[in-house]
């Protein structure tokens, strides 16, 4: 039991940080779209 568990969270956090990455890319994109309209 414990192993599964171990594998299974080690999956997890891969995915979490995966889409934790794409996550922080799409923000950065916005803010920087957000900033250039507001200033053109």
């Amino acid at each position: 039991m414990m192993s599964e568990e171990e594998s299974a969270g080690g999956i997890v956090e891969s995915s979490v940080s995966q889409s934790g990455y794409v996550v922080v890319w799409t923000i950065a994109s916005l803010v920087s779209f957000v900033i250039f309209f507001v200033y053109f």
